[in-house]
């Protein structure tokens, strides 16, 4: 278990709608822009946090999306079981079907407990504990950007 583009994209997005002006609707165009995440895979991953009930969203020249709830009742766990589905704990680190305790691969005894710590902080974690208040929308373009690729010659 590892965290995915796809989780790690939900995670800006929620850190950076979390201090916009409460229940105004951001525009995914602009929440893709500004955090630097591909606009139709971005969309893919609001509808997940939309079905989730963590993002509300409103459709139309005004739509866009805020937040369901209070930062504090949203934990990392919340948005990575929003994206990934309940089962993504529970999947072997190299991908091997019938990984588990009775049935463990080469890395398991090593991850395992790597894994249940990971697990535990991201339960533990909410939105209120990791957000900066000095941060919104037009502030987070550089801090919750993808890191720029270097060149290789």
């Amino acid at each position: 278990m590892l965290i995915t583009k796809s989780s790690g994209y939900a995670i800006r997005a929620v850190l950076a709608l979390n201090n916009e002006v409460p229940n105004r609707f951001v525009p995914l165009k602009e929440l893709a822009e500004n955090l630097d995440i591909p606009y139709h895979q971005f969309a893919k991953v609001a509808q997940k946090l939309v079905a989730a009930n963590l993002l509300t969203s409103l459709t139309g020249p005004t739509g866009g999306v805020h937040l369901s709830k209070a930062p504090e009742n949203i934990s990392l766990m919340d948005i990575i079981f929003a994206v990934e589905g309940r089962g993504f704990t529970d999947r072997c680190l190299l991908g091997l079907e019938g990984c588990d305790a009775d049935n463990p691969c080469s890395l398991h005894s090593y991850w395992a407990p790597v894994k249940d710590a990971l697990v535990d902080l991201f339960h533990s974690k909410s939105l209120a504990d990791l957000t900066n208040p000095d941060d919104n929308i037009s502030t987070v373009k550089n801090k919750y950007r993808a890191p720029e690729k270097e060149n290789n010659r």
